[in-house]
């Protein structure tokens, strides 16, 4: 073989490979992308959501307090339609969120959610009844002991959807 077609030859492997791994790199770009754009549009909004549920829980835990420390009948009025709000927001959230968790380990994580916003949201009415009826020591202790505990349950399984979805 004479050296030009050596070279031709060689030059020729030489961009065959070019062309190989600039495909391999377009496809790997491609997938990346695609995994992105799943972050951005599914994971990063489904923690945002939940975060917005973690405000509106730390919302409802500010107004009960109030509702707790004050003797203004107007003032728990309004404390108590904030936490009313707060709720029907956090539900719409878990609606949206039972819409756009598709895979099971999700599911039961925001069915744990589910489970644990119930003795809470039970043990918050009954402090906001004890405030509203004027038995603030009560509601108090209410808050501090077994109202904490279930919050704390609450945001523990809050956050672990937030784990999983990171």
């Amino acid at each position: 073989m004479k050296v030009g077609s050596r070279l031709a030859l060689g030059f020729s492997t030489l961009i065959v490979i070019g062309i190989v791994v600039a495909v391999f790199g377009r496809i790997q770009l491609e997938r990346l992308a695609d995994e992105v754009q799943h972050l951005v549009d599914d994971r990063m909004v489904k923690v945002e959501q939940i975060t917005e549920a973690i405000n509106n829980i730390n919302l409802i835990a500010r107004s009960v307090r109030n509702i707790a420390l004050t003797s203004d009948h107007q003032e728990m009025e309004e404390e108590k339609k904030r936490i009313d709000e707060a709720r029907v927001r956090t539900a719409e959230i878990y609606a949206q969120l039972e819409k756009s968790i598709h895979t099971p380990e999700g599911r039961d994580l925001l069915q744990k959610v589910i489970a644990a916003s119930v003795p809470y949201y039970t043990a918050t009415d009954k402090a906001v009844s004890l405030g509203l009826a004027n038995q603030a020591d009560e509601a108090r202790e209410l808050l501090r002991t077994e109202n904490r505990t279930l919050q704390e349950a609450y945001f523990k399984a809050l956050e672990d959807v937030i784990a999983f979805q990171k």
